[in-house]
């Protein structure tokens, strides 16, 4: 099997690309995490071996939550990744599947857990925080959005109290949401720094990470 650090780097990149909103699902369906999983030594066997110690976990994002923090096994953990990446390539209706939030939290949890046994939490923060971006969006499972409805917000600050603010519509439905707003200013230094020495030490340590399904999201990058 391949060492420690290349583990990581894969759970990471992967987790990664789930948490993505906007990517493809080819990119995700694509042999090119097969191809990761093989070069690691993880075996592909359908789940089976993950089945047999945790049950229906294998493949229901549900189970998986309350049994991850007993799942020590980087070689079955890995195995069962492979095995779920695998059934949505070959034998699910249509690999779009993939990207269903239920299906992406799965491969979160998996992903997460697979990064934290083979090296440091690369979630928690680490060093002095210069500047902290959030992007919070509030599509959910129901009707489409109007394409005049505002559905993601982009919020920027930096260390000096620089903000940077833009919401977007929905638009016509592509790829991409269309910019309706935006709106730069200043804050004070010291509330500037008051809020990112709370966020900072929040997440500095160990913290509770909640993904729910069916409901929007947002991501924050520090």
């Amino acid at each position: 099997m391949a060492d420690m650090k290349q583990i990581h780097d894969f759970a990471v990149k992967w987790c990664d690309k789930f948490r993505d909103q906007n990517i493809n699902y080819i990119e995700l369906v694509d042999h090119y995490m097969a191809d990761d999983c093989a070069a690691l030594g993880f075996e592909m066997d359908c789940g089976h071996a993950f089945s047999e110690k945790y049950s229906n976990a294998a493949n229901n994002h549900e189970a998986l939550d309350r049994i991850i923090d007993d799942v020590t096994d980087i070689t079955l953990l890995g195995s069962a990744i492979y095995s779920q990446w695998h059934y949505f390539n070959h034998w699910a209706y249509t690999g779009a599947e993939i990207l269903e939030p239920q299906n992406r939290a799965w491969f979160i949890l998996a992903l997460s857990r697979l990064a934290m046994l083979s090296g440091d939490n690369p979630f928690i923060f680490q060093g002095t925080l210069k500047k902290m971006r959030v992007i919070s969006n509030n599509i959910c499972y129901g009707p489409m959005p109007e394409p005049n409805e505002e559905v993601e917000q982009h919020l920027t600050i930096n260390n000096e109290g620089r903000v940077w603010f833009s919401g977007y519509n929905f638009g016509c439905g592509g790829e991409r949401y269309e910019k309706a707003r935006s709106k730069n200013f200043k804050i004070d230094k010291d509330a500037t720094d008051k809020l990112f020495d709370a966020i900072a030490a929040y997440f500095g340590n160990e913290y509770m990470e909640v993904f729910a399904t069916d409901i929007g999201d947002w991501v924050m990058e520090l």
